[in-house]
């Protein structure tokens, strides 16, 4: 009995990825220059809360659906909307970035209610712990948030 065998034989093309080109956090380059990177989520923010509230989509779940995100991220990104005007004009027009106008870090200036607790974050925010003006904790999510 003669043994039969196959052979196969695969080509794999494995294409090395470019490396990463260091960014600052906060900010890209385009062809309009230096914009903030959280301007696009402002923006992204002040849509979403105008389509909910026109009726245009039932509920910012729709939102999440459409865009193939987590209800969770579209809620992060709608609360900039939430921002007092004077502090989204400030992230428009900063000549200097910190790293605390990320998104990330806007989001304990964004859980407050009060637009006078969020510009007095706002003016502290490279001091803010986890007991903001006011005395009040911050949630823990937003107490301790994982990096």
């Amino acid at each position: 009995m003669s043994e039969k065998g196959f052979r196969v034989e695969v080509i794999v093309h494995i294409k090395q990825r470019a490396p990463k080109v260091a960014q600052q956090e906060s900010s890209r380059h385009n062809e309009w220059g230096d914009v903030p990177r959280v301007a696009p989520l402002l923006a992204l923010a002040h849509k979403w809360n105008a389509l909910v509230q026109h009726g245009d989509v039932q509920d910012y779940a729709a939102i999440a659906r459409a865009n193939g995100m987590t209800k969770g991220r579209v809620t992060q990104i709608c609360h900039l909307g939430l921002l007092a005007p004077d502090i989204q004009e400030a992230l428009l027009g900063s000549d200097e970035i910190p790293t605390t106008n990320s998104e990330r870090g806007l989001r304990p200036i964004a859980a407050f209610t009060s637009w006078t607790e969020q510009r007095e974050a706002w003016r502290n925010r490279r001091s803010l712990t986890t007991t903001p003006p006011g005395g009040r904790s911050l949630p823990p999510r937003l107490a301790n948030p994982v990096r």
